[in-house]
């Protein structure tokens, strides 16, 4: 298992050679040095250091002073393991590269196999968690440690994962907004993108159990990364090697709330593997259309497992697979005391309330990522990706409800078949790291609608109650690209500048191309300052999925009829600014301050138009969004807390496609008005805190909105919502299982009534109300890893 470990660490590591040093003088050339720690910072004597080549061969020995320090001298240039062991402590693993300019020192952090462990643990958590990557973006970092720190630990859904990071916005249906935008959000895991619009918007996909490392990286992206760019949710995923064993979970409580877990992972030889899995059943699935404690017909049944494996090819060339699914299967909530609108042959409308209707939605998503990833050479670095993803969503109506209450009963399954593959490169060359690769990806979308409509006149008055099938199907095969070259330029310790170029193309239900430039300085003065600006020309495409160009004539005078509109989506192309400053005060407080403005030409948004709860996207013909986000992080041994703070306009004007969706109205006022778009909200707060001691850790979270849009072109604001979640969790040592950890969480714990949406609003489809106070219980209960006997350390 040490082995495998230690090969795995090496592929990581030589994935992201460590820099030049700025100002290496001779005595540094052809050597390596560095030195070694424990998890809390201490330097470690006496430690044995091995230098092993690409092909796994020792190559030099060496022993650690008093201080920590090492050194292998007589070291011929290339790309190095350096294993570390001491007796007590698990195996550290650095990567050096040595050139004709020598070797950046190392460090070399050591885990210990005993109670160092436990205190660790609380260090971590204490982390300042908001940042700037070496590109100048702004980055969000919750580790592990804070996502099980949180009230409801790892059994926290992603979405109120999200909620606790600046500038993020709560919507219904477990939906997140980021800086101003709607479903603009890219999936990241281990650096690969996952296909666009890999989530629906409704439920959840991936869990929080497999996450080691989750990052909202936002701001002036680098080139690299392109279609999604409000925000890019990077996460890093737990490994077997590095984390042998597991755990079983149970966690439940109110709402019908009850949600098995399991998480293993191990090492074998060449191979490390990690694997998850989750169910969750509860009264919970969508937002509640009611403002009571208990939602009506809202049931949700969730299966989620996912697999991770990596298998070492060579020290310096490593191949992964990682693999998930998801099924869900979702009651739509039913509104109370609705009259009926439509008369149905056979049917007494007194006898079927609006509280009987039945309409479930179903969704499955399955995907698979295998990666190459390695080194050649000293300066070169690389990842070839290759992506498979099949998405289903179905809605299934009530024939008879839906009919008598709206005229229509539409049975609606959409499907996309995905592949792309993706290919980065990186070359260092003096103070420069130039990267080039390139997206290619198929989208095979199949959108199959069956309607019952009842005939009517022009005017859309009934004129039958019998009603009539129509079937409006569509196939159709996208193709996305991109190709991109980028530098990031080390002027001197002090000052960075990544600039880059990006070219990307769409065609199939949409089509489109733009040469986009980006470039960003980061400035630090200090080590303890960070300044950033930028600027970004951006392309956008619309969810095929969700793409559905309307028949028009199959629906003319029955009571399913719409208007007539452009059903051709259009990319949408932006001018974005970002500036910010990150200041670290000693090694307790952290302060953020983050600034942006994006001009919009055909601004892409979404709603839930007519008869079904699947989003559509239309454009505005022209868009402005604009705002700032602060954070801060505070830490002091056994006390953490962190708050942020996000003000934000999203607003468009002249709707050009998607027309249908609107009344006369409402087209004539958009199009001679900038309106706020429906996901605005003004201000967005979020924050918590935790405290450990001894073996308990108490902790608090809480989330604070201005309110989002409703009414007639969205001229509305519903009133502030906010909720406080509290928790208790406490370690038990039992003898032959192991630390057993245990939790009491209270959602909501004041039961304040939310109201994020009334049902009006562009693209609003119900009513929808936050979650009311509920308890809920957890234990977990520790795995050994395979030949290890239960309860040992």
């Amino acid at each position: 298992m040490r082995k495998c470990a230690i090969i795995l660490l090496i592929a990581l590591g030589c994935g992201f050679p460590p820099r030049q040093a700025y100002a290496a003088g001779p005595s540094a050339r052809l050597a390596i040095g560095g030195t070694v720690k424990d998890a809390l910072g201490r330097p470690l004597a006496d430690v044995e250091l091995v230098l092993q080549n690409q092909a796994g061969r020792t190559v030099s020995r060496a022993r650690s002073d008093k201080t920590g320090h090492f050194q292998f001298k007589g070291v011929p240039p290339g790309v190095y393991a350096v294993v570390a062991n001491r007796a007590g402590f698990k195996t550290g693993v650095s990567i050096a590269t040595v050139t004709a300019a020598g070797a950046t020192p190392l460090e070399i952090v050591m885990a210990s196999r005993t109670a160092l462990t436990l205190q660790v643990t609380a260090a971590r958590v204490a982390r300042a968690r908001n940042g700037v990557s070496q590109t100048g973006t702004s980055k969000y970092t919750l580790t592990q440690n804070e996502i099980r720190s949180l009230p409801q630990g790892a059994d926290t859904p992603i979405n109120q994962v999200l909620l606790q990071m600046p500038g993020v916005v709560q919507d219904e249906d477990q939906q997140v907004h980021i800086a101003g935008e709607h479903a603009d959000l890219q999936w990241r895991i281990n650096g690969i993108m996952l296909p666009l619009d890999s989530f629906s918007g409704f439920g959840q996909v991936l869990n929080s159990f497999f996450i080691r490392r989750i990052s909202l990286i936002d701001g002036v992206l680098p080139a690299s990364y392109g279609y999604r760019d409000a925000g890019v949710l990077d996460i890093e995923t737990m490994d077997g090697c590095s984390q042998p064993g597991g755990n079983v979970s149970f966690y439940g409580g109110q709402r019908e709330t009850m949600q098995p877990s399991f998480v293993y992972g191990g090492c074998h030889g060449r191979l490390d593997y990690f694997l998850t899995g989750t169910f969750l059943h509860d009264n919970l699935g969508f937002s509640s259309a009611t403002p009571g404690p208990t939602p009506i017909h809202d049931i949700t049944n969730q299966g989620q497992g996912l697999g991770y494996f990596a298998y070492q090819l060579s020290p310096l060339t490593k191949l992964s697979l990682l693999t998930g699914i998801s099924v869900n299967n979702s009651e739509i909530p039913d509104q109370p005391g609705l009259s009926p609108q439509y008369a149905l042959a056979g049917v007494d409308p007194a006898s079927y309330p609006s509280t009987a209707i039945n309409e479930s939605l179903d969704q499955s998503y399955y995907f698979a990522v295998l990666a190459l990833s390695g080194v050649i050479g000293p300066k070169l670095s690389y990842q070839v990706a290759y992506t498979g993803r099949y998405s289903t969503i179905q809605f299934n109506p009530d024939n008879v409800g839906d009919l008598i209450y709206q005229g229509v009963a539409s049975q609606a399954f959409h499907s996309d078949f995905a592949n792309s593959l993706q290919t980065d490169l990186t070359y260092t060359l003096g103070e420069h790291e130039l990267g080039a690769g390139f997206y290619l990806g198929e989208y095979g979308v199949e959108l199959d609608d069956t309607s019952l409509a009842f005939p009517a006149n022009p005017s859309g008055q009934q004129t039958s109650d019998v009603p009539i099938s129509i079937v409006d199907n569509l196939n159709a095969i996208n193709i996305l690209g991109g190709v991109y070259l980028q530098d990031i330029w080390r002027i001197n310790p002090e000052l960075t500048l990544t600039g880059g170029l990006r070219w990307d193309i769409v065609t199939g239900l949409v089509a489109g191309n733009q040469l986009s430039p980006r470039i960003n300085l980061l400035y630090k003065p200090e080590p303890d300052t960070e300044f950033h600006a930028g600027f970004a020309r951006l392309f956008q495409t619309p969810s095929f999925e969700t793409i559905s160009p309307r028949t028009f004539a199959l629906f003319q005078n029955t009571t399913a009829a719409v208007g007539k509109g452009s059903s051709s989506l259009l990319p949408e192309r932006d001018y974005y600014w970002d500036a910010g400053i990150v200041q670290h005060f000693g090694s307790h407080l952290t302060l953020g301050e983050d600034a942006y403005f994006r001009l919009a030409h055909d601004l892409i948004d979404l709603g839930q138009f007519g008869f079904i709860p699947i989003f559509s996207p239309f454009n505005y013909r022209n868009g402005r969004i604009y705002g700032a986000t602060s954070t801060a992080t505070y830490n002091w041994e056994k006390f953490s807390f962190w708050a942020n703070f996000g003000y934000s306009i999203a607003q468009g004007n002249d709707v050009v496609t998607g027309q249908f969706n609107f009344s006369p109205e409402e087209l004539s006022y958009i199009a001679n008005h900038y309106i706020y778009l429906d996901h605005q909200q003004f201000y967005t707060a979020s924050g918590g805190a935790t405290y450990r001691w001894r073996n308990y850790l108490f902790g608090l979270s809480g989330l604070y909105g201005s309110g989002l849009r409703a009414g007639f072109a969205n001229t509305v604001e519903l009133p502030e919502n906010w909720e406080i979640d509290l928790s208790a969790q406490r370690s038990w040592r039992v003898p032959r299982i192991g630390d057993v950890q245990t939790r009491v969480v209270l959602i909501n714990a004041f039961d304040q009534v939310n109201e994020l949406r009334n049902g009006t609003g562009i693209g609003i489809f119900l009513p929808a109300y936050g979650p009311r106070r509920a308890i809920y219980t957890g234990v977990t209960i520790p795995l050994p890893p395979l030949g290890q006997p239960t309860g040992t350390p």
